[in-house]
């Protein structure tokens, strides 16, 4: 590998070592279910898309549910992998 391929290497790798902590303190709050400074911009999004999907933010799915929604992404995304195969040339 050459000197620039080494330089573009470090320059990513302390980029990416940069991220670690407060994207992991984003992450954890998120998932704690904390207020984050990004609520006030992606609230309003999450919001229209749990409305989109029917889905109720206060309401955990038991297994039987989480199954089925885990068969028809399934199902869902190999019909239109399968489509996209089909339509190429």
């Amino acid at each position: 590998m050459s000197v620039n391929g080494w330089l573009q290497f470090a320059f990513f790798s302390l980029i990416l070592l940069a991220c670690v902590r407060p994207v992991g303190v984003y992450l954890a709050r998120v998932l704690e279910g904390e207020r984050t400074w990004l609520d006030p911009v992606l609230r309003p999004f999450e919001r229209l898309i749990y409305k989109l999907c029917g889905v109720k933010d206060d309401h955990e799915m038991n297994w039987r549910e989480y199954a089925f929604a885990v068969l028809g992404f399934s199902a869902v995304t190999m019909l239109l992998t399968y489509g996209i195969e089909r339509l190429q040339a």
